[in-house]
Protein backbone atom coordinates (compact mmCIF):
# COMPACT_ATOMS: atom_id res chain seq x y z
CA UNK A 1 0.00 0.00 0.00
CA UNK A 2 1.40 3.70 -0.82
CA UNK A 3 0.81 6.45 1.56
CA UNK A 4 1.35 10.11 1.70
CA UNK A 5 1.38 12.57 4.61
CA UNK A 6 -1.83 13.61 5.96
CA UNK A 7 -3.75 16.74 4.38
CA UNK A 8 -2.17 16.16 1.07
CA UNK A 9 -4.98 15.57 -2.01
CA UNK A 10 -3.52 14.32 -4.94
CA UNK A 11 -4.93 13.35 -8.65
CA UNK A 12 -3.03 11.07 -10.67
CA UNK A 13 -2.41 11.28 -14.02
CA UNK A 14 -5.06 9.16 -14.45
CA UNK A 15 -7.71 10.92 -12.87
CA UNK A 16 -8.04 8.72 -10.06
CA UNK A 17 -8.52 10.41 -6.63
CA UNK A 18 -5.98 10.12 -3.82
CA UNK A 19 -6.76 10.02 0.00
CA UNK A 20 -4.41 10.97 2.22
CA UNK A 21 -3.98 7.51 3.92
CA UNK A 22 -3.89 5.13 0.43
CA UNK A 23 -5.24 5.11 -3.15
CA UNK A 24 -8.07 3.07 -3.67
CA UNK A 25 -9.20 2.34 -7.10
CA UNK A 26 -12.37 -0.32 -7.69
CA UNK A 27 -14.36 -0.72 -10.98
CA UNK A 28 -18.36 0.01 -10.83
CA UNK A 29 -20.23 -0.11 -13.56
CA UNK A 30 -17.58 0.65 -15.99
CA UNK A 31 -16.68 3.75 -14.00
CA UNK A 32 -14.19 4.37 -11.40
CA UNK A 33 -15.49 4.45 -7.72
CA UNK A 34 -13.52 7.18 -5.97
CA UNK A 35 -12.68 7.30 -2.21
CA UNK A 36 -11.75 10.51 -0.83
CA UNK A 37 -10.35 10.56 3.13
CA UNK A 38 -9.89 14.46 4.76
CA UNK A 39 -9.60 15.87 8.26
CA UNK A 40 -12.83 17.75 8.69
CA UNK A 41 -11.56 21.05 8.72
CA UNK A 42 -12.31 23.94 6.16
CA UNK A 43 -9.39 23.50 4.62
CA UNK A 44 -9.48 20.40 3.94
CA UNK A 45 -13.08 20.18 3.05
CA UNK A 46 -12.08 22.91 -0.30
CA UNK A 47 -8.85 20.60 -0.84
CA UNK A 48 -11.35 17.54 -0.70
CA UNK A 49 -13.84 19.16 -2.97
CA UNK A 50 -11.60 20.39 -5.49
CA UNK A 51 -9.96 16.52 -5.53
CA UNK A 52 -13.47 15.75 -6.35
CA UNK A 53 -13.81 17.88 -9.46
CA UNK A 54 -10.76 16.79 -10.88
CA UNK A 55 -11.22 12.88 -10.10
CA UNK A 56 -15.18 13.02 -12.03
CA UNK A 57 -13.55 14.81 -14.96
CA UNK A 58 -12.91 11.20 -16.50
CA UNK A 59 -15.96 10.16 -16.53
CA UNK A 60 -17.17 12.79 -18.90
CA UNK A 61 -19.79 14.49 -17.25
CA UNK A 62 -21.19 18.02 -17.48
CA UNK A 63 -20.38 21.21 -15.53
CA UNK A 64 -24.72 20.66 -15.24
CA UNK A 65 -23.68 16.93 -13.67
CA UNK A 66 -20.54 18.19 -11.41
CA UNK A 67 -21.82 21.39 -9.77
CA UNK A 68 -24.74 19.89 -7.91
CA UNK A 69 -22.77 16.99 -6.65
CA UNK A 70 -20.12 19.25 -4.97
CA UNK A 71 -22.52 21.81 -3.97
CA UNK A 72 -24.60 18.85 -1.97
CA UNK A 73 -21.17 17.41 -0.72
CA UNK A 74 -20.10 20.32 0.22
CA UNK A 75 -23.32 21.15 2.30
CA UNK A 76 -22.47 17.70 4.11
CA UNK A 77 -18.80 18.22 4.66
CA UNK A 78 -19.32 20.93 5.35
CA UNK A 79 -21.90 20.22 8.19
CA UNK A 80 -20.12 16.94 9.56
CA UNK A 81 -17.37 19.89 10.28
CA UNK A 82 -19.48 21.82 12.26
CA UNK A 83 -21.27 19.61 13.99
CA UNK A 84 -20.39 16.48 13.81
CA UNK A 85 -16.90 16.78 14.94
CA UNK A 86 -17.63 20.60 16.55
CA UNK A 87 -16.48 19.60 20.52
CA UNK A 88 -13.47 17.39 19.31
CA UNK A 89 -11.86 19.70 16.80
CA UNK A 90 -11.44 17.12 13.82
CA UNK A 91 -11.56 14.21 13.02
CA UNK A 92 -11.77 11.90 9.25
CA UNK A 93 -14.55 12.25 6.70
CA UNK A 94 -15.01 9.68 4.52
CA UNK A 95 -16.51 10.08 0.74
CA UNK A 96 -17.24 7.80 -2.01
CA UNK A 97 -18.50 8.28 -4.75
CA UNK A 98 -19.51 5.13 -7.14
CA UNK A 99 -21.22 6.11 -11.05
CA UNK A 100 -24.08 4.02 -12.11
CA UNK A 101 -25.51 4.33 -15.40
CA UNK A 102 -27.39 7.91 -14.96
CA UNK A 103 -26.57 8.36 -11.25
CA UNK A 104 -23.61 8.64 -9.09
CA UNK A 105 -24.44 6.87 -5.12
CA UNK A 106 -22.44 8.94 -2.47
CA UNK A 107 -21.46 7.73 1.20
CA UNK A 108 -20.08 10.28 3.62
CA UNK A 109 -19.00 8.52 6.79
CA UNK A 110 -17.58 9.64 9.67
CA UNK A 111 -17.06 9.31 13.78
CA UNK A 112 -18.71 12.76 15.06
CA UNK A 113 -21.52 13.09 16.85
CA UNK A 114 -24.63 11.74 15.61
CA UNK A 115 -27.50 13.53 14.15
CA UNK A 116 -29.67 14.97 17.12
CA UNK A 117 -32.56 12.41 17.57
CA UNK A 118 -31.04 10.06 15.28
CA UNK A 119 -32.56 12.10 12.87
CA UNK A 120 -32.23 13.73 9.49
CA UNK A 121 -33.01 17.46 9.52
CA UNK A 122 -36.46 18.09 7.65
CA UNK A 123 -34.74 21.24 5.44
CA UNK A 124 -38.14 22.65 4.97
CA UNK A 125 -37.66 25.78 2.20
CA UNK A 126 -37.18 28.82 4.45
CA UNK A 127 -39.14 31.14 3.75
CA UNK A 128 -37.57 34.49 2.33
CA UNK A 129 -37.07 37.21 3.07
CA UNK A 130 -35.44 36.36 6.07
CA UNK A 131 -32.61 37.59 8.13
CA UNK A 132 -29.59 36.02 8.00
CA UNK A 133 -29.17 35.59 11.78
CA UNK A 134 -32.56 33.78 11.79
CA UNK A 135 -31.91 31.30 9.58
CA UNK A 136 -33.25 28.10 11.10
CA UNK A 137 -30.40 25.45 11.81
CA UNK A 138 -31.17 22.60 8.95
CA UNK A 139 -32.25 25.40 6.90
CA UNK A 140 -30.64 26.01 3.42
CA UNK A 141 -28.61 23.54 3.49
CA UNK A 142 -30.80 20.70 4.31
CA UNK A 143 -33.33 21.69 2.15
CA UNK A 144 -30.70 21.70 -0.83
CA UNK A 145 -29.68 18.65 0.19
CA UNK A 146 -33.35 17.05 0.33
CA UNK A 147 -33.92 18.62 -2.95
CA UNK A 148 -30.67 17.71 -5.26
CA UNK A 149 -30.50 14.01 -4.03
CA UNK A 150 -32.67 10.66 -4.14
CA UNK A 151 -32.60 7.66 -1.22
CA UNK A 152 -31.16 10.03 1.25
CA UNK A 153 -31.02 7.78 4.15
CA UNK A 154 -29.06 8.31 7.31
CA UNK A 155 -27.80 5.16 9.77
CA UNK A 156 -25.54 5.41 12.63
CA UNK A 157 -23.76 2.32 13.23
CA UNK A 158 -21.92 2.24 15.77
CA UNK A 159 -19.67 5.38 16.57
CA UNK A 160 -20.11 6.06 12.77
CA UNK A 161 -22.39 8.15 11.02
CA UNK A 162 -23.03 6.96 7.32
CA UNK A 163 -24.98 9.06 4.80
CA UNK A 164 -25.97 7.58 1.53
CA UNK A 165 -28.06 9.58 -1.43
CA UNK A 166 -28.28 9.20 -5.39
CA UNK A 167 -27.74 12.00 -7.68
CA UNK A 168 -29.37 11.78 -11.51
CA UNK A 169 -26.17 12.75 -13.61
CA UNK A 170 -26.56 12.65 -17.53
CA UNK A 171 -30.11 13.84 -18.35
CA UNK A 172 -31.49 16.79 -19.80
CA UNK A 173 -33.95 17.38 -17.05
CA UNK A 174 -33.30 19.17 -13.95
CA UNK A 175 -32.05 17.96 -10.80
Amino acid sequence: MRTWPPAVFRVLPDGIAVTPAERTVSVAHGGVTVRLELAATATAVREGLATLRQALAPLGLTASDIDPVELVVAEVLNNVVEHAYAEAGTGLIRVTVRPGLRELSIEVEDDGHPMPGGVLPCGDSPVLPLAVDNLPEGGFGWYLIRTLTRDLVYTRIGPRNCLAFRMEIGSDQPH
